[in-house]
């Protein structure tokens, strides 16, 4: 039996997944070690569980996702990511077209999941307060088809509901 296939399966790999939740707004200087740690962690993982395939599961916005999912692709762990809304209206969200830019070449190396909506009128763009609830919906989804969930966070709690903290708090209590 060749590692990360099942026995009498075939071709069908044994995933290990990892779902990624992150502040956006990462100190520059702190880049560096926080890539070297997540690499680490990936290896690691690769280590204790030497016969699955790894995978990780990340919305791609800037900062934490980003960063996590550039050293999975260098480590050559398939992405899957999550969408909370439309591209366009997500892509809203980024700070520049240049993160604009980075997301899209993440995204061509990605098979995208669009979750589905929950805004009043679907074909409209989700005003502030659906924002927050498809960004909860993609954490929960994130934490529920994750065995490991990697969070770059900064530890305090926050009320702002789909953040890393809720995000956290709901992998931990599944309560969201």
């Amino acid at each position: 039996m060749s590692p990360g296939r099942l026995s009498g399966e075939g071709d069908t790999p044994v995933h290990l997944t990892i779902g990624v939740t992150g502040h956006r707004d990462l100190l520059p200087a702190e880049i560096p070690e926080l890539r070297e740690k997540v690499r680490d962690f990936f290896k690691q993982l690769k280590s204790d569980f030497p016969d699955l395939e790894p995978q990780l599961i990340t919305p791609l916005a800037e900062g934490s996702d980003r960063l996590v999912a550039d050293v999975a692709l260098d480590l050559g762990y398939e992405l899957i990511v999550p969408l909370p809304m439309s591209q366009a209206d997500y892509e809203m969200d980024f700070s520049s077209p240049d993160a604009v830019n980075a997301f899209r070449d993440s995204l061509s190396k990605a098979r995208v999941v669009y979750l589905r909506s929950l805004n009043k009128d679907p074909g409209a763009s989700p005003n502030e307060e659906e924002r927050k609830r498809q960004y909860a919906q993609m954490g929960t989804f994130i934490s529920n088809h994750s065995q490991v969930l990697l969070a770059l966070w900064d530890g305090k709690p926050s009320l702002e509901i789909g953040g890393t903290a809720s995000v956290v708090n709901y992998h931990l209590t599944a309560v969201m």
